[in-house]
């Protein structure tokens, strides 16, 4: 995993009807649509799951990206 995956993960997101990312110094934050949940994504994971994590907590949050993890 790089940091590349998550550029590429936070690209689809910002792709994504009615999603909205804000980049912190350390961290992504994705807001949903509905104005209410927030996914934090870290710039720089230092989990090998963290990409898959990161994926899970995106479709728990409502969105779907097809054919991913």
């Amino acid at each position: 995993m790089s940091d590349k995956d998550i550029e590429k993960l936070i690209r689809e997101v910002q792709r994504s009807e009615g999603w909205r990312v804000e980049r912190g110094s350390k961290h992504y934050k994705c807001f949903a649509p509905d104005g209410e949940t927030i996914v934090t994504v870290s710039t720089t994971p230092s989990s090998r799951n963290a990409i898959k994590n990161a994926y899970a907590d995106l479709r728990r949050a409502g969105l779907d990206l097809k054919g991913r993890n």
